[in-house]
C-alpha cells in the first residue's frame, strides 16, 4: 500500500510547485543571462566548500567601507520529500518503503575584514538520513534533542595570491566535480554523501596553505588529532583495532561530546588546482599517518594515501557540463587481534564517476531560435537536467589472493554503485529552487563473502531549496 500513496502524494505535490516555479521565473522576478540585473545568490559551487573563494557582500547586515569590512547571514535550507524504497536477500528481513519528510538546515555568518581577512561560521541542523540506519528518519523537533553541528568556522588571510586559512574548512581540492541538480540537499544524503567521502572529501579541522598565479593554485595542507576531526576517517579501510574502523572506533569512545582518545591522525594532503570558464582540474595526493594506540609503544603505526584527480569540461558557453573523477587508495592494516604487528596485506579500493548537467532553458531557446527565429529565452522557466555515476571497488591485494586458505580477518571485496539523476527549477538565481531527483544505491560483494544487507536502494526526492 505504501508505494501507490507515496506516488500519488508525489504527483500532487510535484504539479503545483512546477507550477509555481514557471510563474516566479518571469523576467520580473528572476534574472536571466544577459540580463541587467545581477544575480544575488552565493551559487551552487559554494554548497561543498567556500574555501577557495571571494564572500559576495549580498544581504549583508552590516558594512563599514573605511575598514573594507562587511558581515552577511548564511542560510541555506534544505526541505524534502522522500520515497524511500529498500530491496534486501538477508533472511528474515523484509524492509518496508518509506514515506518521510525531512530538513536541513545551516546558518551563520561569514564577512570580510580590513580587505584581506575573511572568516565563516556556521552551523547544521542534520538531515537525518542514512542507509545503515534504515534510511530517511529525520531529527527530533523537541527541544535538546536536534542534532547540531559545527559544518564550517574558519579564519582565511589572503593577500598577493598566497592565502592561509585555519579552522574546520573543507579542502577545496577534495571537492569532486559533481552534477549541480543532485546537491538539492547540499550533499549530505547518503546516494551523494557516501561516494564523496569515498572519493577523499576532506572536511576537518585543518590548517590550508595556498598559492593562486592566475588560475592555477598549488597548496597544502595539514591536519592532526583524533581521527573524528577529518571526513577522511570515513575512506580508511578495515578495522584497526577491535573497536572498529578508523571511523567507527573511536565513536564507540564516545564520552561527553569527545571522541576516544587514544587514535591519532595526521594527514598531509599537498593540491594543484586549474579553474578557468571552460577547464577545471583538481589533483590531490592525501597521505595518512595513524598511530593506533598512543597509550604505548608497541602498537603498529599505520600509513595509507588516497590518490585523486577531478575534472571538469563547460561547452556551448556553460549550457553543457561534463565531470569525471577518478580516485586509488591505499592501506596498511593490522593483524587483528594482535594491533602491535602489520597484516602484511593492505586493504585498497579504487573509484570512478561521471556526470553532466544541461541548461535544459537555454537548450530550448537554442533550439527555437536557430529553426524557427524565436526568442522564447525570458518565457522559459529557469530549469536544468543534470547527474552522476559513481562506481566503487574495494578490493585485496594481489598476496593476499594467493593465500590458501584465505585469512579470515581481511577486507571483503565489494562494489558500490550510486545513482543520481535531478531536474532543477530555479525560482530566484542561485537562491531558490525546487527539484526532484531519482537516486540508487546497487551494492554487492563476491560469493566468499557475507552479503550487504541491502542489494539495492532507491529514493526519490522532491525538495524545495534556499541558499544565501
Amino acid at each position: 500500500m505504501m508505494r501507490p500513496l507515496a506516488l500519488t502524494v508525489y504527483l500532487l505535490l510535484l504539479f503545483p510547485i512546477c507550477a509555481l516555479a514557471q510563474d516566479a521565473t518571469s523576467p520580473s522576478r528572476a534574472p536571466h543571462e544577459g540580463s541587467n540585473e545581477e544575480s544575488l545568490g552565493t551559487g551552487v559551487d559554494r554548497v561543498l566548500t567556500t574555501a577557495a573563494q571571494d564572500v559576495k557582500p549580498e544581504f549583508e547586515i552590516w558594512k563599514n567601507e573605511n575598514l573594507e569590512a562587511f558581515i552577511k547571514p548564511v542560510i541555506q535550507m534544505s526541505s524534502s520529500l522522500v520515497l524511500y524504497m529498500p530491496q534486501s536477500d538477508a533472511q528474515n528481513s523484509d524492509f518496508a518503503n518509506r514515506l518521510s519528510t525531512l530538513l536541513l538546515a545551516r546558518i551563520g555568518f561569514e564577512g570580510e575584514l580590513f580587505g584581506f581577512v575573511t572568516f565563516r561560521t556556521v552551523f547544521e541542523r542534520n538531515l537525518g538520513f542514512s542507509i545503515a540506519r534504515n534510511g530517511p528518519v529525520g531529527t527530533s523537533v523537541w527541544e535538546g534533542t536536534a542534532s547540531w553541528q559545527a559544518r564550517e568556522n574558519y579564519i582565511r588571510l589572503k593577500r598577493w595570491g598566497l592565502s592561509l586559512t585555519a579552522g574546520i574548512v573543507p579542502d577545496p581540492a577534495s571537492v569532486d566535480y559533481v552534477s549541480e541538480n543532485i546537491l538539492d540537499s547540499f550533499g549530505m544524503d547518503p546516494f551523494v554523501r557516501d561516494p564523496l567521502l569515498i572519493s577523499g572529501f576532506n572536511q576537518g579541522q585543518a590548517i590550508l596553505l595556498r598559492y593562486q598565479w592566475r588560475n592555477l593554485t598549488a597548496g597544502i595542507g595539514f591536519t592532526g588529532g583524533n581521527p573524528l576531526v577529518s571526513s577522511l576517517s570515513f575512506g580508511f579501510g578495515g578495522e584497526i583495532n577491535q573497536f572498529g574502523t578508523l571511523f567507527s572506533a573511536p565513536l564507540r569512545a564516545l564520552n561527553n561530546g569527545f571522541p576516544g582518545s587514544n587514535i591519532h591522525m595526521n594527514l598531509i594532503t599537498p593540491s594543484l588546482m586549474w579553474e578557468d570558464d571552460v577547464v577545471g582540474l583538481k589533483l590531490a595526493a592525501q597521505y595518512y599517518l595513524v598511530d593506533n594506540d598512543v597509550t604505548q609503544d608497541a602498537d603498529a603505526q599505520l600509513e595509507g594515501y588516497n590518490l585523486r584527480a577531478t575534472g571538469r569540461l563547460s561547452l556551448f558557453r556553460d549550457f553543457l557540463r561534463f565531470y569525471a573523477t577518478g580516485a586509488f587508495r591505499s592501506n596498511d592494516r593490522v593483524d587483528l587481534p594482535d594491533t602491535t604487528e602489520l597484516a602484511g596485506r593492505q586493504f585498497r579500493g579504487s573509484l570512478l564517476s561521471g556526470g553532466l548537467d544541461v541548461d535544459v532553458d537555454q537548450l530550448v531557446s537554442g533550439v527555437a531560435n536557430l529553426f524557427f527565429g524565436a526568442n522564447i529565452r525570458d518565457t522559459l522557466p529557469d530549469l536544468s537536467l543534470g547527474g552522476n555515476y559513481y562506481y566503487n571497488f574495494q578490493f585485496l591485494s594481489d598476496d593476499e589472493r594467493e593465500l590458501d586458505p584465505a585469512p579470515q580477518n581481511v577486507p571483503q571485496e565489494f562494489e558500490f554503485h550510486y545513482i543520481n539523476v535531478g531536474l532543477t527549477c530555479w525560482l530566484w538565481d542561485d537562491v531558490l529552487s525546487t527539484g526532484v531527483r531519482w537516486a540508487r544505491l546497487m551494492a554487492d560483494a563476491n560469493e566468499e563473502q557475507p552479503q550487504p544487507l541491502f542489494h539495492t536502494v532507491d529514493s526519490f526526492i522532491l525538495s524545495l531549496r534556499l541558499i544565501i
